[in-house]
Parts: structure tokens; C-alpha cells; sequence
């Protein structure tokens, strides 16, 4: 099931066509972001505080904070912060390219990577916004 619609563009050289998202796509990406090394865990971090020590509604008030903050960072919803975080960084734009375009991650890379030394993200995010925004735009209808 394809959701959403194609765009294309050109960059390195080359047009570039990036297909309609589809669900499998979606749980590619998914998987992806599942098995990405996170920069730290919340329940770890507030599980190295000397929470006995601390007044009660406070140690419950951290507790209560870094299960909302992990909730958030396994949110895979394409209108997601998350997600949205993901997608904009420049491994994020690389993946979700080779996912919609076919190509390789590589190619994926040399593209995107080219597009950002001349200052031109603009194309991929106004390009990924006409695939996936219009997924947006219908989970959240």
C-alpha cells in the first residue's frame, strides 16, 4: 500500500525519483530507527541517582520524566518528534532517500552529502515532505 505520492529532483549529477511511501518502507524505516545506538537512556541515567536520597515527589517527578522522555524516543509515528528528529539528521536523509529511491546507501550518501556542501537540503526536505508529509497529513486527519 503506497501512501503519499512520488517526487523528483535533480542532485550529483543525476535526477533523482523518490517513490510514494508505503508501509514496508515505513517498517524498514522503523527498523532502522530501532537498531540505531541512542547517545543515552533516560531510565539508565535516572536509575544512577541516589533517588532514596531525594524528597519523594521529587525522585517520582525525574522517575515519572525519563519514562515520558523514553516513551518519546520509541515514538515511531511518522508525525512523531522522534521520528521528525530522525528524518532530519543527515543519516536519517540518507536512509529514508535509499528506502524511497531503490538506490544504494552509498549512493543515497553521495547524494545527500553533496547537497548539503552546496547548501542545498532544501531540495531533499522539500522532496521527503511530498512523500512523507502527505503520510502526515493523513495519520493525523
Amino acid at each position: 500500500m503506497n501512501i503519499g505520492r512520488a517526487a523528483s529532483f535533480d542532485a550529483a549529477g543525476k535526477k533523482w525519483t523518490i517513490q510514494p511511501f508505503s508501509l514496508e518502507m515505513w517498517f524498514a524505516f522503523c527498523d532502522w530507527l530501532k537498531s540505531r545506538k541512542r547517545d543515552y537512556d533516560p531510565l539508565e541515567r535516572v536509575g544512577r541517582l541516589p533517588l532514596d536520597k531525594l524528597p519523594g515527589d521529587m525522585a517520582e517527578r525525574l522517575v515519572r520524566e525519563a519514562i515520558d522522555e523514553d516513551k518519546q524516543l520509541h515514538d515511531f509515528r511518522p508525525e512523531s518528534d522522534a521520528t521528525k528528529r530522525a528524518i532530519s539528521t543527515i543519516e536519517g536523509m540518507i536512509k529514508i532517500i535509499s528506502l524511497l529511491s531503490g538506490e544504494s546507501e552509498d549512493a543515497a550518501r553521495d547524494m545527500v552529502l553533496s547537497l548539503v556542501k552546496s547548501g542545498q537540503t532544501d531540495v531533499l526536505a522539500t522532496a521527503i515532505s511530498e512523500t512523507i508529509g502527505e503520510v502526515e497529513k493523513k495519520v493525523t486527519a
